[in-house]
């Protein structure tokens, strides 16, 4: 049901991602991470990110497997590279 909804709503011009309180020119970049295997101590995971702009536009800007997952502290992060 979200997906039809959010399709005629963005089909009727509308943008359901914008964020209501978006500074103008400000671009603001999520992250989102999903471990492939719980069931070892595995650190490889999903990684994508994505751009939002101010006027809700957004673009996918990568996504890879990696190894971000930290056993030790159990949270997933990007290294500098």
């Amino acid at each position: 049901m979200w997906n039809i909804a959010t399709a005629v709503y963005y089909k009727a011009q509308g943008k359901p991602w914008r964020l209501a309180t978006a500074r103008p020119g400000v671009c603001y970049v999520g992250l989102v991470y999903h471990r492939k295997d719980y069931t070892t101590e595995s650190s490889t995971a999903c990684c994508a990110a994505q751009m939002f702009l101010d006027t809700g536009d957004g673009v996918v800007i990568r996504g890879n497997f990696g190894p971000w997952y930290s056993p030790q502290s159990k949270q997933l992060h990007l290294n500098r590279e």
